[in-house]
């Protein structure tokens, strides 16, 4: 006679040990779209039942959402779409902490998750939408420069080189939401009689107005000063005031991630990405 089928739960009141992980505050950061995406899909999902859907995460950990939110760590590991994603992760925190989990969250996607007690809990709000300003200075037929702003995320330094009190070249370096360092530019030209500008925002610091002066130069209308505001701190005016004066304030609660505009031998003209 076969052994019937059963399910036997005993009780037992022997003392254990268990240790409980309180996540507080922070957020992984799950970027499926875009050039440097933080998941791979290595198994697609089965046509017939729609399950299956096996991926490789690497996600970066925010200590929130805004863009001056700090990088404390990663979760690394696998998902695997049962109806649901199950996670199978690794957290390496930047202290040097490593800590291993499992948990099941819904389907979404390109969205904050918020870490809680182990677990991933869905954020409402998905990533904030880049707009622009902009551009102010000279117009025509010049070389039109951009960043590749999908997934920047906060301005980290800025170059400014002045030439005979005329900006003629800017470059930028900023942080995308992977949490890597990326450059963009030069724009303009940095030879000749150069002064060499560079500013270092802080890690808590964030651009929230650009303003400065345009005029015409050699018979083109060029970027002639640039002036920064942050939330702590202002820098410059770089190059002469004598121009055309622009100035640009961003909306509250938002901040400038990336710039935009044309440029020749000199910066003729210069705009702003927000988020």
């Amino acid at each position: 006679m076969a052994t019937p089928s059963s399910f036997k739960v005993t009780p037992f009141a022997r003392l254990t040990e268990n240790t409980e992980f309180d996540f507080r505050g922070l957020y992984l950061r799950n970027i499926v779209f875009g050039k440097n995406p933080n998941r791979a899909l290595l198994v697609d999902l089965n046509a017939s039942i729609g399950w299956g859907s096996t991926s490789v995460v690497n996600w970066t950990i925010y200590d929130g959402t805004c863009p001056d939110a700090q990088l404390v760590g990663r979760a690394r590991g696998l998902q695997v779409d049962d109806d649901g994603w199950h996670n199978s992760l690794t957290l390496a925190f930047e202290s040097g902490r490593v800590i291993h989990g499992f948990g099941i969250e819904p389907n979404d996607q390109n969205n904050f998750k918020m870490i809680r007690k182990g677990k991933t809990a869905n954020k409402t709000s998905s990533l904030p939408m880049l707009t622009r300003a902009g551009p102010w200075g000279g117009a025509g037929d010049y070389t039109t420069y951009k960043d590749e702003l999908e997934e920047s995320w906060r301005i980290q330094s800025m170059t400014i080189v002045q030439d005979q009190g005329i900006i003629a070249m800017f470059e930028c370096t900023y942080v995308d939401l992977s949490g890597k360092r990326r450059t963009t530019g030069a724009w303009g030209a940095s030879h000749g009689h150069r002064v060499l500008n560079k500013i270092e925002l802080g890690p808590q610091e964030v651009l929230q107005a650009l303003s400065g002066t345009y005029v015409d130069h050699n018979e083109e209308t060029v970027i002639e000063s640039l002036k920064f505001v942050t939330n702590e701190d202002e820098y410059g005016p770089y190059g002469r005031t004598t121009g055309i004066p622009f100035n640009y304030d961003v909306p509250e609660d938002r901040s400038i991630v990336g710039f935009f505009g044309r440029h020749g031998g000199k910066l003729i003209a210069i705009g702003v990405y927000m988020v």
